[in-house]
């Protein structure tokens, strides 16, 4: 909390923009402006698009479509567009290109953030953080095909190249939450004072990102060593003498039954120290996407992961992400009510 700010009116920024609506900041607090209201449903838009991507790259792995271009990149099979292309080739290809809009998307909500906001603001910060996780995203996604990391590779290289792909996947996706959140009127977060939130949303991310990478080896193997029986899988997951991708799919149901309780735990700890109307909201939405999301995971499971399940079992991980990461912001943006007291107490 800035003491020495003027709070009787808000002060324009001008950083360039477009003058017929100027950026304005109160205290930290972004009064909303047309071009920021535009800003924001973009951030939303280009945020869902990427999800729809990120979904199909899913299935681009689950369909066994992964090696449709051959090992060139950026060309697909030596080509700008593939002529008389296979359905493989078509599938990889449509990624590939929906995959360099959303890079252009992301693009663009960097370049946009910079003429709306002023410098330092969150929503540039994390927008400038996004650009950087696409680029990174991008040079992830080559390496899988020119590494050959596709189609029938049974390598642990693959394996652990996937395991970073999705944990940046995550990380990009919660930069752009972050930025559509905090293109808002509310307050910038604060971690001064908030150990105890910032640590348990700390603890929450490792969780999701580690339940979110060994997911990724889960489905690998589901994909390349496809299970019979319920019972023949439970068998060969712990057989030493099934191959390793096999073995470590056990390692996601315990990953990601620690993780949806201890989500749960962090819930019920941060809306209890901060009792606001938009934590509590925030929350319910996270126990309900977190409950969803087990219940799909065991179906998931029980169902021998068909390629459809699998896409609804990654479109509710994001969901469960972008809840936590909308979570623990919308607490750590809320006013501290016992510094506040203290502060007006001795004023």
């Amino acid at each position: 909390m800035n003491d020495d700010a003027d709070n009787s009116t808000p002060a324009a920024v001008d950083d360039g923009a477009d003058n017929s609506t100027p950026t304005a900041v109160d205290d930290g607090v972004v009064i909303s402006t047309p071009e920021i209201a535009r800003f924001r449903r973009y951030s939303w838009l280009a945020l869902a698009f990427v999800l729809a991507v990120i979904l199909w790259g899913a299935f681009v792995r689950a369909s066994g479509s992964g090696a449709g271009c051959g090992s060139h990149w950026p060309l697909c099979n030596g080509e700008v567009i593939p002529r008389a292309p296979a359905l493989k080739t078509m599938i990889e290809f449509t990624h590939r290109v929906t995959s360099g809009l959303a890079a252009v998307a992301v693009l663009v909500q960097f370049i946009w953030s910079r003429r709306v906001f002023a410098s330092g603001h969150p929503a540039g910060r994390w927008a400038a953080a996004g650009a950087a996780l696409m680029v990174i995203e991008v040079l992830l996604g080559a390496g899988i095909v020119l590494l050959e990391y596709v189609a029938e590779n049974k390598s642990v290289g693959r394996a652990l190249w996937m395991g970073v792909h999705l944990v940046n996947t995550f990380l990009l996706v919660g930069a752009m939450t972050l930025t559509a959140h905090c293109a808002t009127t509310r307050g910038p977060m604060r971690f001064a004072g908030r150990v105890v939130v910032s640590v348990l949303g700390l603890v929450g991310t490792l969780g999701i990102l580690f339940t979110a990478a060994t997911g990724g080896v889960a489905a690998l193997g589901d994909t390349l060593f496809p299970p019979k029986t319920i019972g023949a899988a439970l068998a060969e997951d712990f057989s030493p003498t099934a191959h390793v991708l096999v073995r470590m799919r056990h390692i996601h149901p315990f990953a990601a039954i620690g993780t949806a309780l201890g989500l749960l735990l962090i819930r019920h700890v941060v809306a209890s120290r901060v009792p606001t109307p938009g934590v509590a909201w925030r929350g319910v939405t996270l126990r309900v996407a977190v409950v969803s999301q087990v219940v799909v995971g065991f179906l998931n499971m029980m169902m021998l992961a068909p390629v459809w399940m699998q896409l609804v079992h990654l479109l509710l991980a994001d969901a469960v992400w972008i809840a936590f990461v909308l979570f623990i912001a919308t607490a750590l943006a809320e006013p501290d009510p016992d510094r506040d007291a203290t502060e007006f107490s001795t004023s």
